[in-house]
């Protein structure tokens, strides 16, 4: 059972055709994890190969190098495996639809206020997108907590992290060194002094 849409939204939904234990075709979202693939065919205990790797469920789509028109092979234990929810897959094309929706509208906005103020308006709006997809947003957190965990695990670069914050507070702990505008006093009375001679003529060159 192939599940089909006319259009692939903005951003990063993308059709996996599926292979091996069932042949079915899913519109899921790259930033997604592997294991998105397995909650809508129905088999969580399935395990998907791609380019001859067994994939981690945790791991995202992108994170493998899996595109739009991907194909992946669907290995299930013998006698274990269950029919997909249709369900499943209208609440997944109704997700597709919504994103195919909210896209078009950050897109159309984007268009009208800030695309002739930027010089590469693609990548702004790529960005722009990202930033608010609740997914991509999502896959960017786990991200950044991955590698913060990796520096605090690594006594080295813990270490390295703690010597640049000591030398960003001790740098705003240090005075801000200003040079004092002096004016002068202005005087009470008038100068008596003679001015000086701008210029003095030799008596020979008097006329």
């Amino acid at each position: 059972m192939a599940l089909r849409t006319s259009s692939l939204p903005l951003g990063h939904m993308a059709r996996i055709f599926i292979s091996g234990s069932i042949n079915t075709t899913v519109v899921v979202n790259l930033t997604d994890t592997v294991s998105s693939i397995l909650s809508i065919v129905g088999k969580s205990d399935a395990r998907v190969i791609f380019s001859g790797q067994v994939l981690s469920p945790a791991l995202s789509l992108m994170f493998y190098g899996i595109g739009d028109g991907s194909q992946v092979i669907l290995l299930t234990p013998e006698n274990t495996y269950q029919p997909p929810k249709p369900q499943g897959l209208y609440r997944n094309n109704s997700y597709t639809r919504l994103i195919n929706d909210e896209s078009k509208r950050v897109q159309k906005f984007f268009e009208e206020k800030c695309a002739g103020k930027v010089r590469d308006p693609e990548a702004v709006l790529q960005r722009f997108q990202d930033a608010t997809n609740p997914m991509t947003a999502l896959e960017s957190a786990r991200i950044t907590d991955v590698y913060r965990s990796r520096i605090e695990a690594n006594t080295n670069s813990f270490r390295r992290l703690c010597k640049k914050y000591r030398s960003l507070v001790e740098l705003e702990r240090c005075p801000k060194m200003s040079t004092p505008t002096i004016l002068p006093e202005k005087a009470e009375e008038p100068s008596t002094e003679l001015l000086p001679e701008l210029i003095q003529q030799p008596i020979n060159n008097i006329s």
